[in-house]
């Protein structure tokens, strides 16, 4: 199974700054892989993922999605949800 956190973010996101050391932690707790898109560099992305805020957070499992976040959320919603998926 191949879970992946993606993080949408832009320069001007404050709260994308502090969430980011945070998520890598929990991909990393969780053997997930963890990546940032710059909603501003790249808005395709964005576009295609249907984001249009910062932060955004993506839960894709096996290349698909299975959760979203956006705006203000407590990470323990997305630790529950990587416990959940990765438990035996």
């Amino acid at each position: 199974m191949r879970i992946k956190l993606v993080l949408f973010s832009s320069k001007e996101c404050g709260r994308c700054s502090a969430l980011r050391p945070k998520l890598e932690e929990l991909a990393l707790s969780y053997g997930a892989s963890f990546e940032e898109v710059d909603i501003d560099r790249n808005p395709e992305v964005a576009a295609e993922k249907m984001v249009f805020t910062a932060p955004a957070v993506i839960l894709e499992v096996d290349g698909k999605e299975s959760a979203r976040w956006a705006g203000i959320f407590p990470l323990t919603m997305i630790e529950s949800l990587l416990r959940r998926i990765t438990a035996p």
